[in-house]
């Protein structure tokens, strides 16, 4: 493609949201063509380019102004957004994890979607367990199922002193959080299935 002046206001908004994608860790590129004074930026996330992409979004300049609503998708399913700061609380944004899994649980690899998407007070992998307990405490908490991909949330109760409920246990290669919800009773949950601590 042809350069155009770089000074042009389509180009400069293009760079302003790039250099925001690259602080959120988004990738891409900004394309022009002089003939239709078009600028295009492509952004993606979750991905090795844009057509394999999780998260990808695109936005067309043609001079100082959008041509078309800029677009975005999630796990190939495309929406338009209203404007450019749409566009930046996107990029600036994680997409929610419990969201995800409630419209991809029947996937096979809901399991690696979550890792990428779940953003938790704690490491699940490495932190103690005495980190894991204290970070849960007192807060609601959702998890899937992995059977069927069902989201299922619960307040983790302050544990009386001494509490034998509230506790995380090894289960093989997996630990299990023992808890007390304060409208069921008695739960169990695997950490690796956590959504999100609230």
């Amino acid at each position: 493609m042809t350069r155009m002046n770089p000074n042009h206001g389509g180009f400069i908004k293009a760079q302003m949201i790039g250099r925001i994608a690259k602080e959120n860790d988004w990738h891409g590129n900004i394309e022009e063509n002089a003939t239709t004074r078009e600028t295009i930026l492509y952004a993606f996330r979750n991905g090795n380019d844009f057509e394999s992409a999780d998260e990808k979004l695109s936005l067309i300049w043609k001079g100082n102004a959008l041509a078309e609503m800029p677009e975005y998708c999630l796990l190939y399913h495309w929406i338009n957004l209203q404007s450019q700061h749409a566009v930046i609380d996107k990029i600036r944004d994680y997409p929610d994890v419990v969201k995800i899994v409630k419209k991809h649980g029947n996937r096979g690899d809901i399991a690696a979607l979550v890792d990428r998407y779940r953003r938790l007070p704690f490491n699940v992998i490495a932190d103690s367990n005495e980190t894991i307990m204290s970070a849960v405490v007192g807060r609601h908490i959702c998890w899937y199922h992995r059977m069927d991909g069902k989201v299922s949330d619960a307040w983790v109760t302050v544990p009386k002193k001494n509490s034998k409920i509230f506790e995380i246990r090894p289960i093989k290669e997996r630990r299990l959080l023992n808890f007390v919800d304060k409208d069921i009773g008695m739960r169990s949950v695997h950490l690796d299935t956590l959504l999100k601590v609230e």
